[in-house]
This record gives structure tokens, sequence and C-alpha cells, in this order.
């Protein structure tokens, strides 16, 4: 009788959470936004609290309090979600591109496919100066 079964894909997970929650950190670490964070977790914690002493009155307002707390989230932290999106998008977007590129051309070196473009990029220049 197995006491925990952990799988490949829990770890993976575990690793893919924990790669996230980190490049957050990053990412509002020395702001302001890190207050603002760290006061909402708080509130989360108490709510916690009071659920589970069965405090009935606090636990409906606490409730609401963090029923908002998801659109509030996003106002708060527009510009932060903002430069990690950004971030993910211009970090990756290179990467993907260059191996397409590579794809595409055969495995020819950078090099190669920089010469190339600028060969085209003239050709298309001339023919575009000869029509005027």
């Amino acid at each position: 009788m197995d006491f925990i079964s952990v799988t490949i894909i829990d770890i993976l997970d575990i690793l893919l959470v924990a790669m996230i929650m980190f490049q957050l950190y990053k990412l509002i670490r020395g702001t302001s936004a890190i207050s603002i964070f760290l006061g909402i977790l708080v509130i989360y914690i108490v709510w916690i609290v009071v659920k589970a002493l069965n405090m009935e009155l606090l636990n409906m307002i606490l409730g609401q309090v963090i029923g908002v707390g998801g659109i509030a989230l996003v106002i708060l932290f527009q510009q932060e979600i903002r430069r990690f999106l950004l971030m993910l998008g211009s970090r990756h977007l290179g990467k993907r591109n260059m191996l397409l590129g590579r794809f595409i051309s055969g495995n020819k070196n950078v090099a190669d496919l920089r010469r190339e473009w600028i060969d085209q990029l003239v050709d298309a220049c001339d023919n575009l100066s000869m029509s005027k």
C-alpha cells in the first residue's frame, strides 16, 4: 500500500509551477507590488483560519473580499502582468523563429541565412529601381 504515489507528470507539474512562481517573484521584486501581494496573502490566510473556526459572518465577508480580489489583482498588477507577458513573448518568440528558419533552410548556419536574405533584399531593390 503506497502512502504517496508520485508520477513524472506530478514532478513536471511541480517544476512548472515553481518556475512560474520564481519568474513572478523576479518580476515583482523591488516594487511596491510585493507589499500588495503580501497583504492579499495575509487576508487569504486569515480567511482560511476563519473558515476553519466556523466564524460565519467573518467568513462571508472575507469570502466576498476574496471573490472580488481576482478582479482587483488584475487591476493592481496590470503593469507586472504586461511585463511578464512581454518577457515571455520576446524571450521565446525569437528562439522559435530561429529554429523554424533552420528547419526550413535545411540546417544552414545563421551567417548563411543572413547572406541569403541580404542577397534577396538587394535583388528586390534592384528590381524596384529598374521598374521605378
